[in-house]
């Protein structure tokens, strides 16, 4: 058995490391903070069991005492081979690491260390300040804003050391006290820097007077000394990219929204992910789907409608050769797509990527009467394109392999959401999981995949969208573009 002590950083998921990339796939159970970016959870192996031990200041949780905490770290090592401690910024760093670190010993219980980027220093960074700089400040002096020690930082503004407060929202008023009675004028300027590597980061320059009754956001960093005036940034940090400055929210299924949030980004937009839905395969499916597959050979089509039908329905299919004699439909690229990665090529492919479409191309084939036809699809799926086959004299079976379920939208999702520039909507589930949760009115702008989730924006009575001109994520992310141009 092994806990490993991790840091996420400053939350950006682009700033962990690869060795805590790597543990969290491999996971068997992630106790985690309040402060882990929701993005992060993508990295998570799908069986792992999670744990969320994040303090909020002033809610009442069982995991307000750090020994709780400890005790929970040491159940778990009891009972799974990998289990994660991940938390925010480093684990040594104010992060009470130290804290679960002895207590795992002295269970005996091994664990390892995992550095990670600390706030005090990729803040400062973020906000183009040198920390420490030649002929400027020689040293830097990192403090909780909980606790200062006076001594400690007279001996700081003294020596013309960088001084860096973490968690010093709720104390600003006597910091600045303290700060002032340590022999800073008040003219001093202070770097406030909020919610660092994040969509809704900030970074503004105040003077020290100012800070005790400026409104500031936690989480956020204080950054004092002469080097806040060098803000050493990039002139124009991506301002060729035609997205530069946008914040697009992607509410796709987490697994399934890496593709067009890379594409966002390489646009120069920030991603705000807040998945809407999940994808789940049903109950004793391998059960389920036993006689379908044992008789696959009687089929003379199998219709997959989207990418999920095609992962969880040939995860049980012992060999893709048993497919020989049967013709593969597709509806839409990405399940095209998904078709190839497992060694099969559609046979048909609508131009048009809706089922309406592939209903039309069944309808121009010579042969229909008594052909059977086999669809595996969600839970949700609409009757209507098996009805319209039907009709055609196909014989047409149906087995449900996914269900597309809600998902509750995160508290810092919902509270980031408001950001968003544009909200991107690819299927009808996560327009309904959307209006569910936070309603049309918080909508200022959508952007569509398709038709099919056009019409479900509609349904709400939203009139302020754009649609992709094809239903792929490249398509949908040039419609963004154009919108924004």
């Amino acid at each position: 058995m092994t806990v490993y002590l991790v840091g996420a950083g400053p939350g950006d998921p682009d700033l962990l490391s690869m060795k805590a990339y790597n543990l969290l796939r491999e996971a068997e159970v992630i106790l985690y903070d309040r402060l882990i970016d929701d993005r992060i959870f993508d990295f998570f192996s799908e069986k792992a069991v999670l744990v969320d031990v994040g303090k909020v200041k002033g809610v009442g949780s069982k995991y307000a005492e750090q020994e709780n905490i400890n005790k929970l770290l040491v159940d778990y090592a009891k009972q799974y081979s990998t289990v994660v401690r991940l938390k925010g910024g480093d684990p040594f760093l104010f992060g009470r690491g130290g804290e679960e670190a002895i207590a795992l010993r002295e269970e005996q219980i091994d664990f390892e260390l995992v550095p990670g980027i600390s706030s005090c220093l990729a803040a400062p960074l973020s906000a183009g300040i040198p920390v420490t700089h030649r002929g400027i400040a020689r040293g830097v002096i990192v403090m909780t804003g909980h606790e200062i020690d006076e001594e400690v930082l007279y001996h700081a503004v003294k020596t013309s050391m960088t001084i860096v407060i973490l968690m010093g929202v709720a104390n600003k008023e006597q910091l600045c006290s303290q700060l002032q009675a340590a022999g800073l004028s008040p003219d001093t300027k202070v770097a406030v820097c909020e919610n660092s590597s994040l969509i809704t980061e900030v970074s503004r320059r105040l003077c020290l007077a100012d800070l005790a009754i400026a409104e500031v956001k936690s989480p956020a960093v204080f950054v004092i000394g002469e080097v806040t005036g060098l803000e050493l940034k990039r002139l124009s940090p991506n301002a060729e990219k035609p997205l530069y400055g946008k914040v697009v929210a992607v509410t796709r299924a987490r697994h399934q929204s890496e593709g067009l949030i890379s594409l966002l980004q390489k646009k120069g937009a920030k991603v705000l992910c807040a998945p809407l839905i999940e994808i789940v395969p049903l109950d004793n499916l391998e059960k389920t789907l036993e006689n379908y597959i044992g008789n696959i050979s009687f089929y003379h089509w199998i219709i997959f409608t989207s990418s999920n039908a095609v992962e969880y329905f040939l995860a049980h299919l012992p060999d893709v050769r048993m497919l020989k004699d049967v013709k593969i439909a597709a509806v839409g690229f990405e399940t095209a797509k998904r078709l190839g990665a497992k060694g099969i090529v559609a046979d048909l492919l609508p131009v048009e990527f809706s089922a309406g479409a592939i209903v039309e191309e069944f309808a121009k084939l010579s042969a229909s009467v008594g052909q059977k036809v086999l669809i595996p699809r969600s839970k949700i799926a609409t009757s209507g394109i098996v009805e319209t086959l039907s009709g055609m004299g196909y014989e047409v079976d149906t087995v449900d392999v996914y269900d597309t379920i809600q998902r509750p939208l995160s508290e810092a999702a919902v509270s980031m959401i408001k950001y968003a520039d544009i909200v991107t909507f690819t299927s009808p589930s996560t327009v309904r999981s959307y209006m569910n949760q936070l309603g049309k009115e918080s909508l200022s702008f959508a952007a569509s995949i398709g038709k099919e989730t056009t019409n479900a924006l509609m349904s709400y009575g939203v009139v302020n969208f754009i649609q992709a001109a094809k239903p792929t994520m490249a398509d949908l992310t040039d419609a963004i573009v154009r919108h924004f141009s």
